[in-house]
């Protein structure tokens, strides 16, 4: 027996009674185990204790509150006013926003490639003039500068003596 017929039989057992036949297929299902018992014992009692209570009349409005339930049921959740205003910045200022950041990032990475590129050119230039100064070293009659090091010891600096104070002659010359 499913539970709808049992529920339908408990209920026309308390109302009116039941039929012979009805009756004698109820008790050869409650022969039937334990657990038919226990389960009919259940149902007959859930609703006998419900026919006890006291019908309750529906309220005047009743059918109005049921369609306003209805309607806020369907109709979407009203979200509060900062979660709208934030809604309507995202999707008013998404796109420029992220526009924007798109070309400065390209500014960017542009800027850092023209950068690293004139290092580069900074770099083979100044290996260019010091591979020029080291083939002319040898030849020519230049003095070493002196060592950073040095030109912050001032001892040393003093030692190296005061420069000649007369004129060079031969560098006027050839100025002249």
């Amino acid at each position: 027996m499913n539970g709808e017929q049992l529920n339908e039989w408990s209920l026309k057992s308390l109302r009116s009674g039941l039929s012979a036949s009805e009756r004698a297929q109820l008790e050869a299902w409650l022969q039937e185990s334990p657990d038919n018992y226990a389960r009919w014992s259940e149902e007959h009692e859930i609703n006998r204790l419900l026919a006890e209570l006291p019908t309750v009349p529906l309220s005047s409005n009743f059918t109005q509150q049921v369609l306003q339930a209805v309607r806020r049921e369907q109709r979407p959740l009203e979200l509060s006013r900062v979660v709208r205003w934030i809604g309507a910045v995202r999707k008013s200022w998404l796109r420029p926003i992220a526009a924007t950041a798109t070309v400065g990032m390209v500014v960017f990475f542009v800027y850092r490639r023209e950068s690293q590129l004139q290092q580069k050119e900074t770099v083979t230039s100044l290996q260019l003039v010091s591979g020029i100064a080291t083939a002319l070293r040898p030849t020519a009659d230049i003095p070493a500068a002196p060592r950073f090091e040095l030109l912050e010891d001032f001892e040393a600096i003093r030692q190296l003596g005061v420069p000649n104070s007369e004129p060079d002659l031969t560098l006027l010359a050839v100025l002249q």
